[in-house]
C-alpha cells in the first residue's frame, strides 16, 4: 500500500491508523472531530491544508519553501480530497507576504541610494509601487491559466475528485509567481535596469539594423512599472517590444505546464478507470493553456497583459498621488 495515502498526523506525520481516540499517539496532538470521523481528510498534503494545527503563518511559508525547492515532492502531495478552495485561500496570501517580503529586500538598496534625500513621500510612493507590482504579476499568472482551468471544471464535471487535484496542483504552483514577485518587484526590477541599460548603450548604432529602435528602447527605459511614458504606449515604445517580465512570466508558465502535466498523468492512475484515455483527454488542455498564456504574455496586443505589467505603477499613478495626500492630510 502507498504510504502517501495513509492519514498521517498533521504535525508528526506519524500515520493514524487504526487509532480510537481523537489524539495522536506519537505526539500527542489532538485530532478535530470532523477529521477524527474521517481520517481520510488528513491524507498528507501541503503544510497548507494542516494550518489549523501548526498555524497559518508556519504552514504558508512552509508550503512556499516545499514547492520552491522540493515540488516533486509538494505536487506528489495533492492526492488527498482536500478541495481547491483550499489552494485558492493559500494563493490570496500570496499578495500581502509577497508585498512584505519584497520590501524587506528592497529596503536596504533603496536606503542606500536615497538615503541624502529621503523623504517619507518618496518612501510612500516606493511602497505603493512594489505592492503594486507584486500584485500585478501574481494576477497574471492566475489570469492566464485561468480559461484552462474553466475548461478543465467543464471536462470532468463527472470526476470532481481528478478535477481538485489537478486545480490545487495549478494553485499552489503559483508558488513561483509569488517568488519571482518578492525578488524581481524591488531587488530585481532595480538590478534589470542598471544592467540592461548598461548593455544597451554599449550596443553599437551602425551595427543594428534599425537604428531608431535601438535608440526608442535607450529612451524609454527596462525598469519594470517606473519607465516614463514617453508620447504615450503607441509612441513611445516599438512594436516588437516585449517587457523582460514577461518573458519572466513564460518561464513560470513553462515550468507550471511541466509539472501540471506530471501530475495530470499521476492523478490519472488514481482517479481514473482507464488512465491512458485520461492523459489523452486532458493533455490538450494543458497544452491550450500553456500556448493561450505564452500568446497573452509575448504576443497579444488586444487585452494587453504585457504592457499592463510593464507599467502597472504608471497606470496607477493617480490614485498613489491621491493616496499620499490624504496620508500627508491626516499627519
Amino acid at each position: 500500500m502507498d504510504v502517501a495515502s495513509l492519514p498521517c498526523c498533521p504535525r508528526c506525520d506519524h500515520i493514524l491508523v487504526g487509532i480510537t481516540q481523537p489524539r495522536c499517539p506519537e505526539c500527542g496532538t489532538p485530532i478535530a472531530p470532523a477529521d477524527f470521523a474521517d481520517l481520510g481528510r488528513l491524507v498528507p498534503g501541503p503544510p497548507w491544508e494542516r494550518r489549523r494545527y501548526i498555524g497559518r503563518f508556519r504552514a504558508f511559508w512552509a508550503t512556499a519553501l516545499l514547492f520552491l525547492f522540493r515540488p516533486r515532492r509538494a505536487l506528489s502531495r495533492l492526492q488527498g480530497a482536500a478541495r481547491t478552495q483550499e489552494a485558492v485561500s493559500y494563493w490570496l496570501w500570496t499578495f500581502p507576504a509577497a508585498w512584505v517580503s519584497a520590501l524587506l529586500l528592497y529596503a536596504p538598496i533603496f536606503l542606500s541610494r536615497n538615503w541624502k534625500w529621503l523623504r517619507w513621500e518618496i518612501m510612500v510612493d516606493e511602497v505603493l509601487a512594489a505592492g503594486i507590482r507584486c500584485c500585478a504579476l501574481i494576477l497574471a499568472g492566475m489570469f492566464v491559466w485561468l480559461p484552462m482551468l474553466v475548461l478543465l471544471d467543464a471536462a470532468l464535471w463527472r470526476n470532481r475528485r481528478l478535477f481538485h487535484v489537478l486545480a490545487r496542483g495549478a494553485v499552489y504552483s503559483m508558488s513561483w509567481w509569488f517568488w519571482a514577485a518578492v525578488l524581481f518587484a524591488g531587488a530585481g526590477n532595480w538590478l534589470v535596469d542598471t544592467q540592461l541599460n548598461k548593455l544597451l548603450w554599449m550596443l553599437p548604432d551602425e551595427y543594428m539594423p534599425d537604428p531608431e529602435w535601438l535608440h526608442r528602447l535607450r529612451s524609454y527605459g527596462w525598469t519594470w512599472g517606473n519607465a516614463p511614458l514617453r508620447g504615450g504606449l503607441a509612441g513611445g515604445v516599438p512594436a516588437q517590444y516585449v517587457p523582460w517580465i514577461c518573458w519572466v512570466g513564460t518561464l513560470l508558465v513553462t515550468l507550471q505546464a511541466i509539472a501540471t502535466g506530471a501530475l495530470t498523468r499521476k492523478a490519472s492512475r488514481q482517479h481514473c478507470q482507464d488512465p491512458l484515455r485520461a492523459n489523452r483527454r486532458l493533455m490538450p488542455y494543458l497544452c491550450f493553456g500553456w500556448l493561450l498564456a505564452v500568446y497573452l504574455l509575448l504576443v497579444d496586443r488586444h487585452v494587453q497583459l504585457r504592457f499592463h505589467l510593464q507599467f502597472p505603477v504608471e497606470q496607477l499613478h493617480s490614485p498613489m498621488v491621491w493616496l499620499v495626500e490624504q496620508i500627508r492630510e491626516a499627519l
